[in-house]
């Protein structure tokens, strides 16, 4: 489940614009909340996130970095949801990073 594609959000036919403002509503929320938790909160490697946006490819060559202090970066292959979703999880960034929130 974690590695497979996900379908895009596809609303039917003859919704009115006021359940698909709300639909929209609540799947931008969502987003909102996991983008929150993923930058109010600590995350140990082998977390398993998802990154938001539009128009991502499914890419075989596309990559996500994780820096730290302009010093250490690690590159992961994300895996690809959707054209607006990516999932990663986070990578062991090595023994130069101190362990703690960043």
């Amino acid at each position: 489940m974690w590695n497979d594609t996900e379908a895009e959000v596809v609303y039917p036919e003859g919704i009115t614009e006021e359940e698909l403002k709300k639909r929209e509503d609540e799947e931008k929320k969502k987003a909102a909340e996991e983008t929150e938790e993923t930058q109010t909160q600590a995350k140990r490697r082998g977390a398993k996130l998802y990154i938001y946006g539009n128009g991502f490819l499914n890419d075989p060559n596309l990559m996500v970095s994780f820096i730290w202090s302009g010093s250490v970066t690690k590159k992961v292959k994300p895996i690809y949801k959707n054209t607006k979703k990516l999932a990663i999880e986070v990578p062991d960034m090595g023994t130069s990073v101190e362990i703690g929130t960043h």
